[in-house]
C-alpha cells in the first residue's frame, strides 16, 4: 500500500483532496475553506485556514503534475507563487506547495533555500509536500484514506461495522420500565391478618402480598443489548481489538445474568446488581487473536440499567487490527415506562408516622 495510491485524474480532484487532508491534519475540517473560485484572483492561494491552536492564517498551492500535465514543479512556478503570495490578506504565516510531482532533490533544496530567504527577510515560512509527502499524510489518516479511495471509486478491502440485535439501523429505542412508588404511613392495625400481605420491613404492597410467595424476582428495568461485531469487508481481519465507549450514564452495565466482575467477553469493572453503581462514560473491549474472516460475525449480550429519564446513551466503537482501524458510534434512545404504585408502611405508634415520600425504583415483578 505505501506510497501505490493513485494520483487523483485532475487538479480540481486534487485540491479536494488538499482542503480534506490539510482540514484533518490542521484539526479544522469545518473551518477550511478554497479561495474564491476557478478564473478570480486567489494569490496564490488555493486553500486557507487557521490551524488548531495558530492565530494567523496558513495557505496552501495545489499544484497537480506529472499523470495529467506530463509536467514538473518548476522554480519558476515556485517564484511566481511566492510572489503572488506575498499580496494574500491577511498576511500569511505559513504557504505550502502540495503537488502531485514525485519528489525532486533539486527542487526540494529550491524551496529550502527559499525558505530561509523568506524568513530573514520576516516574510512567511514556505513548505513543500511532494506526491509521496502526501501520501504519507494520508495514509497516517484513516478517514481520508477512505474519503480518497470511495471518491476514486476504490473500494477498500477492510471494512467493520458494530450493530445492535441485527439491525443496521444507528438509532436504537429502549424502553426500561419503572416504579414511581409513593409510600404511606399508619399505624399498625394489631388485629390484621397475615394474608393480607405484611412484608417483613413492616410495608404492605398493596399490588402484591404472599401470592408472590415462591417466584423469581424479575427487573423489567434492565435492558438487554446483543452486540453484533460484523466484518463487512472482503478480507480477514487479524489481531483485532474493538474499545467501546458508552457515553453517557447507566446504574449497571455487564452481564445481568452473571453478575460477575469480569465476565467472559472480558467486559472490566462489572457491577454487581445488587450493589448498583453509576458509571458515567464506561469504557470496555472485546479482543481475539482468531481472525474475524470476511461476512463473519460475533455477538455478545451487554445489560444496563439506564437512568428513569429521557436521554441519549452513545455507544462509540473503535476498532484496531494489524492492518485495519475504523470508528463509529450508536445513538441509544432512553425513554422509561413509568408505573404509579402505592405502598403502606406500618408503624407502632402515631408519633412514628412521617410524610408521605415518593422515589422512582427498579419495576420488579415476579414469575
Amino acid at each position: 500500500m505505501k506510497k501505490q495510491l493513485p494520483k487523483p485524474e485532475n487538479w480540481q480532484d486534487f485540491e479536494s483532496l488538499c482542503k480534506k487532508l490539510w482540514g484533518v491534519v490542521w484539526e479544522v475540517p469545518n473551518k477550511i475553506k478554497k479561495n474564491g473560485r476557478s478564473g478570480q484572483v486567489q494569490h496564490g492561494v488555493d486553500i486557507y485556514a487557521i490551524p488548531k491552536n495558530e492565530k494567523k492564517y496558513w495557505g496552501i498551492q495545489c499544484k497537480g503534475k506529472d499523470e495529467y500535465t506530463k509536467s514538473k514543479l518548476t522554480k519558476g512556478e515556485i517564484d511566481l507563487e511566492l510572489e503572488k503570495a506575498e499580496n494574500f490578506t491577511p498576511k500569511l504565516e505559513v504557504f505550502i506547495f502540495a503537488t502531485t510531482s514525485n519528489k525532486d532533490s533539486d527542487i526540494e533544496e529550491y524551496v529550502r533555500l527559499k525558505d530561509i530567504e523568506n524568513k530573514e527577510k520576516n516574510s512567511f515560512e514556505i513548505l513543500l509536500f511532494c506526491w509521496e509527502d502526501i501520501v504519507d499524510l494520508i495514509e497516517e489518516n484513516r478517514d481520508v484514506y477512505n474519503f480518497y479511495m470511495h471518491s476514486n471509486k476504490y473500494k477498500s478491502d477492510y471494512d467493520f461495522d458494530v450493530f445492535i440485535s441485527e439491525l443496521e439501523n444507528k438509532n436504537i429505542l429502549l424502553e426500561p420500565e419503572f416504579y414511581k412508588t409513593t409510600i404511606n404511613y399508619k399505624v399498625k392495625n394489631h388485629s390484621y391478618n397475615p394474608r393480607t400481605g405484611r412484608s417483613s420491613n413492616g410495608i404492605l404492597d398493596l399490588m402484591g402480598g404472599f401470592s408472590n410467595y415462591n417466584k423469581k424476582e424479575v427487573s423489567l428495568s434492565y435492558c438487554q443489548l446483543r452486540l453484533i461485531i460484523s466484518n463487512t469487508g472482503n478480507m480477514a481481519i487479524d489481531n483485532w481489538k474493538v474499545n467501546f465507549k458508552l457515553e453517557g450514564a447507566c446504574d449497571f452495565l455487564g452481564n445481568y445474568n452473571k453478575g460477575n466482575k469480569v465476565n467472559d467477553y472480558g467486559i472490566s469493572e462489572i457491577a454487581n446488581p445488587g450493589a448498583k453503581k453509576t458509571y458515567t462514560n464506561h469504557s470496555f473491549s472485546k479482543s481475539s487473536l482468531i481472525p474475524l474472516i470476511q461476512k463473519d460475525t460475533v455477538d455478545f449480550d451487554l445489560w444496563i440499567l439506564p437512568l428513569p429519564k429521557d436521554y441519549n446513551i452513545f455507544l462509540n466503537w473503535e476498532i484496531l487490527a494489524r492492518d485495519f482501524n475504523k470508528k463509529g458510534s450508536i445513538n441509544i434512545k432512553i425513554k422509561p415506562k413509568i408505573e404509579k404504585r402505592t405502598l403502606v408502611s406500618e408503624v407502632e405508634y402515631h408519633y412514628e408516622i412521617k410524610e408521605s415520600k415518593t422515589n422512582v425504583e427498579e419495576k420488579v415483578v415476579y414469575k
